[in-house]
């Protein structure tokens, strides 16, 4: 064959490997037409290109080393010049030629000790391009055992392989993968990352495959993780002999863990499970600090429930104990009360927390423990902890549900505009309504925001009705500023000149307080905001609405969870027992706190009656929650979905002539 000839079939060879290596399918990324290959062919050539790299002269050596490839395809030489070419590439984000590169490479001298390394840097290209799976192919195909890779190469490949896992869906494996670089790796760096990605997805993994990966690892540091994760996974299912098998072995097996002090309290609340006092009722509420007037009211209808004054409570005969758990608002303090009402009041039930930042802790205690808890926080989803987890409390999404059915439905309001607070509390109340009006079919046509604490909103006000930018009506505004100086017969200044408001909402919802709503009322008449009325959140039920906001807010609607003169007897017998005890009227937090303990202690009678004491259980009491329906209380009739929140009617409320007058219920 001659040289000629030689080199056409060289040319049509390296056509046929890119034109193939663009158009692979992810099933076949590596080409196998190897060839034969001749050792030490262009030896001296081959030696000179190698100069040229050390020196980093990258595009001399692509230039030159494009030649060789020509001149020696065949060479033992080959390989390393298509490798280095690969990573000149790769290091200039070149990533398609990069891959061609590599893909040549295992095609063409799929023996080359380079050939494991070069999987690694393929997929690397792959990934870089977004080809995910293929680089999990290649990935897969590495040879991890192979002496031809290098310890750094390994752990770098080892990386980037259980993070493609984890894009891929395929956690367990990702773990395990993990779990092996930290065995291997001697570099700190590189453990510290690797040990918080094995924490940070231990959770996301199933409970077999934490069983799994256990054994995979026995008598190593990991597998220490993964019994407390079984443990706790363990609890959750309610099986209680197989939790404590796992924190049993956790502080045999490894009695220095980081986890071994949270594994013994596991097992004292575990054992503390099986000892219940069945008259024992916890109760979690700030009884100090900040927040401690509200739990003193919830704690007052609590008391009123249980009977704790002679002429209260005489429904209920079974004799109950309280177990009263301050708070004071912090999370801490709040693990340490429920740690002791379950391991040392045994509580049959427990009843709160009412803040937030406490309702989770508090129903995952419960939760862990089997003990049935009902909330009293307006937290949206603390339920979701589990199915031993209820609510009576008027959360804000079921405010803003009552309140745009009553105005789209009873009202015939469609078009809706919002004024709020940028804070947490107006922020999460306008997306809530918003994607409520939405779901109704209804229609927000203006929106605006103030700051938290802002005094003068007349700038909100302009912009809701169209007359702060003048940009948009400026052939309305040049009409106007000619006919007024026709009227007066001189120029005149800017601010002589009044756009009338286009009000576009039939409603505003303000999700603020009654004095902030009361300062924005007037600034709304200044501006001709008329027929439109105000809705708001049970914040506005006080006073202070009427007081401040005086005939601007007259026909003003807002929702509540309780009100002070109800149609149905069991609203009107607890406000006169309220009354009677305290001299003061009760207000919504005393009457849900009321309803959820007269839920749980008239279920408690109810078996007492049935059974005596031995028919008083955690789980019986769970169970009669849950199935709870049409219940009548202090606020209405209560039932629980099966999500254990509470499905009930809220009042209806509004201004008519200076007073607050129920309007629906």
């Amino acid at each position: 064959m001659n040289f000629k000839r030689l080199n056409i079939i060289i040319s049509a060879f390296a056509v046929i490997v890119f034109a193939y290596s663009c158009a692979q399918k992810k099933a076949d990324i590596i080409l196998h037409e190897k060839i034969s290959v001749v050792e030490g062919l262009g030896n001296l050539d081959f030696q000179r290109l190698e100069q040229i790299y050390a020196s980093r002269d990258y595009n001399t050596y692509i230039a030159r080393s494009s030649v060789f490839l020509k001149k020696y395809y065949n060479s033992s030489f080959a390989a390393d010049v298509l490798h280095k070419r690969g990573l000149i590439d790769l290091s200039r984000r070149n990533y398609s030629a990069a891959s061609l590169e590599f893909n040549k490479l295992l095609g063409m001298f799929p023996g080359s000790r380079l050939a494991e390394a070069t999987k690694y840097y393929y997929a690397i290209s792959e990934f870089k391009k977004g080809n995910v799976s293929d680089a999990s192919v290649l990935l897969d195909r590495i040879d991890f055992n192979s002496e031809n890779l290098a310890a750094d190469v390994k752990e770098k490949a080892m990386w980037l392989k259980a993070n493609v896992l984890l894009k891929t869906q395929r956690t367990a494996e990702a773990l395990k993968t993990f779990v092996e670089l930290y065995n291997i790796t001697g570099d700190e760096s590189i453990k510290s990352k690797t040990a918080i990605s094995i924490l940070s997805y231990i959770d996301k993994i199933s409970l077999e495959e934490v069983e799994d990966l256990k054994s995979r690892f026995s008598s190593t540091h990991w597998e220490s993780y993964f019994l407390f994760e079984a443990g706790e996974r363990y609890i959750r299912l309610g099986n209680v002999n197989k939790s404590k098998d796992a924190f049993r072995e956790l502080i045999s097996d490894y009695p220095d863990h980081e986890y071994r002090v949270q594994a013994e309290n596991y097992l004292k609340k575990l054992d503390s499970m099986d000892k219940v006092d069945p008259l024992t009722v916890g109760v979690v509420l700030p009884l100090s600090g900040r927040y401690a007037p509200f739990g003193q009211k919830s704690l007052q209808g609590i008391q009123l429930a249980a009977g704790f004054f002679s002429d209260t409570g005489k429904e209920i005969t079974v004799p109950i104990k309280l177990a009263i758990m301050d708070t004071n608002s912090d999370a801490d303090v709040t693990k340490l009360a429920m740690d002791r009402l379950i391991a040392e009041d045994h509580v049959i039930a427990a009843i709160g927390s009412l803040r937030s930042n406490t309702a989770n802790i508090v129903a995952e205690q419960c939760v862990l423990a089997g003990i049935p808890n009902i909330s009293l926080s307006q937290r949206e989803g603390v339920t979701e902890t589990g199915g031993y987890v209820f609510s009576v409390a008027m959360t804000n999404s079921l405010q803003i549900k009552r309140l745009v059915s009553y105005a789209m439905e009873q009202m015939g309001i469609k078009k809706f505009g919002i004024l709020y607070p940028r804070d947490g509390y107006g922020t999460e109340f306008m997306k809530y309504f918003w994607d409520e009006v939405l779901r109704q079919g209804g229609e927000v046509v203006a929106i605006e925001s103030y700051e938290h604490g802002q005094k003068d909103f007349r700038d909100e006000v302009k912009k809701l009705v169209g007359i702060y930018h003048v940009t948009p009506r400026r052939a309305e505004y040049t009409e106007l500023k000619e006919l007024k100086i026709a009227e007066l017969g001189r120029e005149i200044r800017s601010n002589e000149i009044e756009l009338p408001s286009i009000v576009s909402f039939e409603a505003l919802f303000v999700p603020d307080d009654a004095r902030v709503v009361a300062q924005i009322a007037p600034y709304l008449a200044f501006y001709d905001v008329e027929n439109v009325v105000l809705l708001g959140p049970n914040t506005w039920h006080s006073p202070q609405l009427i007081k401040r906001g005086g005939e601007h807010v007259n026909g003003a609607v807002f929702v509540d969870g309780f009100y002070s003169n109800p149609s149905f007897k069991e609203g009107k017998d607890f406000i006169t027992r309220f009354k009677s005890v305290f001299g003061m009227e009760p207000g919504v937090l005393e009457a849900q706190a009321y309803d959820a303990a007269m839920i749980i202690l008239k279920i408690m009678d109810r078996l007492y009656k049935s059974g005596g004491i031995e028919n008083l259980s955690r789980e019986k009491l769970k169970s009669e929650i849950a199935a709870l329906s049409d219940y009548k209380g202090a606020t209405g009739l209560i039932s629980f979905n099966d999500k254990g929140e509470a499905s009930k009617q809220l009042f209806v409320l509004g201004v008519d002539n200076w007073r607050i007058v129920l309007k629906d219920q």
